[in-house]
């Protein structure tokens, strides 16, 4: 049979061919572990942030907004940074916190205290990544994925560059 582009935007002549109900491609048709949408933090032009604060201290002007399609799947997380603890002795943390309707800033590990950078020869101006995976995510609000950053014990002033900090997700379905 012929396929044909009706004019008023239909199309005639295809089969269904395993695609769910109604021959359309949907979330509910893909198989498990599939990737249904992927973001990315916007590009920044935002200047470099400091704190001598042991205190986490959020790192505001490139957060991610990632809205999920189904509560069950699995949210992949990788965040590209710039980090500079300026001097000898200083430590160094970030960490990925997320937060949506329903629930407060979280911290995306609490088995650990973010990723710490320890410099004791001198000063570090590096590039960093960090790896997150959030199984079951239980919401299709939208979440906001927010850096966050500290010296650690207060040790001096450290700097994250925001101009280069990425912070990209995948969602999976599971």
């Amino acid at each position: 049979m012929p396929i044909t582009i009706n004019g008023d935007g239909s199309i005639t002549g295809l089969s269904v061919g395993g695609l769910g109900d109604g021959g359309i491609v949907d979330t509910g048709s893909l198989a498990n572990g599939t990737v249904i949408q992927a973001g990315c933090s916007a590009a920044n032009t935002l200047s470099q942030v400091n704190t001598s604060s042991n205190d986490y201290t959020d790192i505001t002007g490139c957060d991610l907004l990632f809205t999920p399609k189904l509560a069950t799947s699995t949210i992949i997380l990788a965040v590209n940074y710039h980090i500079n603890t300026g001097a000898a002795n200083r430590n160094a943390s970030l960490r990925l916190t997320y937060n949506h309707s329903g629930i407060n800033q979280t911290a995306m590990s609490t088995s650990q205290d973010g990723y710490s950078i320890n410099n004791a020869p001198g000063a570090i101006d590096t590039y960093g990544s960090l790896f997150y995976n959030q199984p079951n995510i239980s919401t299709t609000n939208q979440i906001t994925y927010r850096l966050q950053m500290r010296s650690v014990g207060a040790s001096g002033t450290i700097y994250v560059n925001r101009r280069p900090i990425r912070i990209m997700a995948w969602e999976i379905k599971a």
